[in-house]
């Protein structure tokens, strides 16, 4: 009975987070019941897992918008944590939130949540089986991802189709980012994703560089109403697989955009087995794009969602 009630104590109360200096949480496995959440306003602050190492893992019956939470906080780093996010238990079917409600404001169960955060360093983290997003960061500044290894994301909508969760979303004009030499595989959702309400600043001034993608049901990378995103460099395979969890109002697309998205560069990617389009210039104006190259060499029926290589304006 003692031991019982220490249990829950521990699921219902997670470690404390300081509002500044550098935290280490402890080592092994930390079961979360509720969010973990650094105190609004919190600055110049630092999170890491211990050496030997550090898991948040969502509990069975958790209930919160992310593992952890960062919000109205400046300088903040997360650092060599694993995040579970016991998808098994937790995912719902859902589908898109309607047009004029952000996913910041939709989707809960992810793994970390950023919103009005200036300063945004996350480097070194291990996500899977997140039922939400991997990442998500709305209305913030500077924000650097760096070497994240997401896997095994993302849930299903009524139809058992994908909803477009499981990877990484810049969302609500996030300014100033960096998503660098991440590796995302089995995501059912957008692999890097920039979205934003028509009503909302675009997403700008930003880099995606070397990172890859291997297995996902929708798109490897979306620049959606954004200025000056440069996608350089990345590489995946099996892009609108498994077939069977694709929607068919959102064909997958190794490149895709959407919304008013100019001033962009889409260079060097190369991408094989798309089972869907390889590039995607819907609503792109002004930009470049160049040496790019997609690759299937498996027989027609191999690609039932299949499209074109270069689709201008939603033309299809």
């Amino acid at each position: 009975m003692i031991a019982a009630a220490l249990w829950a104590a521990w699921l219902a109360a997670p470690p404390e987070i300081p509002p500044t200096g550098v935290v280490t949480l402890p080592a092994g496995v930390i079961r979360l019941a509720r969010e973990l959440a650094a105190p609004p306003g919190a600055r110049d602050l630092e999170i890491r897992g211990a050496p030997e190492g550090t898991v948040l893992r969502a509990a069975p019956g958790f209930r919160g918008r992310a593992l952890l939470v960062i919000a109205r906080a400046r300088n903040v780093r997360v650092l060599d944590l694993t995040l579970e996010g016991n998808r098994a238990a937790l995912a719902r079917p859902q589908g898109l939130p309607p047009w004029d409600v952000p996913f910041c404001r939709f989707t809960a169960n992810n793994g970390l949540l950023a919103e009005d955060v200036e300063g945004l360093h996350l480097a070194d983290l291990r996500l899977s089986e997140i039922a939400g997003f991997a990442v998500l960061a709305a209305r913030s500044r500077a924000v650097r991802i760096e070497r994240l290894r997401i896997r095994d994301s993302g849930s299903l909508d009524a139809s058992g189709r994908n909803n477009a969760t499981g990877g990484i979303l810049l969302e609500e004009g996030v300014a100033g980012f960096t998503v660098r030499d991440c590796r995302l595989e089995r995501v059912r959702g957008n692999g890097i994703w920039t979205h934003s309400l028509g009503s909302s600043p675009r997403n700008r001034d930003g880099l995606i560089a070397g990172n890859y993608f291997e297995e996902l049901a929708r798109d490897a990378i979306q620049i959606g109403h954004a200025t000056r995103v440069r996608v350089e460099r990345n590489r995946g395979r099996r892009i609108g697989y498994p077939a069977g969890e694709v929607d068919p109002q959102g064909t997958p697309v190794a490149l895709d955009t959407a919304g008013d998205t100019d001033a962009a560069v889409y260079a060097f990617n190369r991408f094989e087995e798309v089972n869907g389009k390889c590039i995607d210039l819907d609503g792109f104006h002004h930009g470049e794009v160049r040496g790019n190259l997609c690759r299937n060499q498996g027989p027609r029926e191999a690609y039932p969602h299949g499209h074109f290589g270069i689709v201008l304006n939603n033309s299809h």
